[in-house]
């Protein structure tokens, strides 16, 4: 099992027909001071699936800080991947959604969101809580939430 895709947004969803819809990509959180509260984001993954793969797992996804250090409470769940009929090998692709809802960063600096799988790390995503830039005329740059 091997990400294709691993990102934060602000929404996400799968239409009807399977199709993955990511609305709001960020990496970077401006704020005046900390702790930084964002009321609701998304965890977003595509996992590529191998025969391997099939059957029951349980899964994490936990926000730890520069230090390893756990920051939330993690989410936790459990999936099972049956076997297609008639399964010629290929890989298959599992879209992740996890809706976080009021994700607090007690500090300044970079954290990293981790989904496990059977308690491996499979796909990382990092943030990085960023002091608003101070003065006249200055803005944040490209990639802001």
């Amino acid at each position: 099992m091997k990400p294709q895709l691993a990102v934060l947004a602000d929404s996400a969803n799968l239409s009807q027909e399977g199709k993955l819809n990511i609305l709001g990509e960020f990496n970077v959180l401006y704020a005046e001071g900390a702790p930084v509260t964002h009321p609701v984001l998304w965890f977003v993954a595509k996992m590529e699936l191998g025969a391997a793969d099939f059957g029951h797992h349980t899964t994490l996804l936990r926000v730890v800080d520069e230090n390893g250090d756990t920051t939330m409470p993690p989410l936790t769940g459990e999936v099972d991947f049956p076997q297609p009929p008639n399964y010629a090998g290929d890989f298959l692709y599992w879209p992740v959604l996890l809706l976080v809802y009021n994700a607090t960063f007690p500090d300044f600096g970079k954290y990293i969101f981790e989904l496990r799988i059977d308690d491996q790390i499979v796909a990382e995503v990092p943030v990085y809580i960023t002091r608003l830039p101070q003065g006249p005329n200055v803005a944040p740059g490209v990639g802001e939430a």
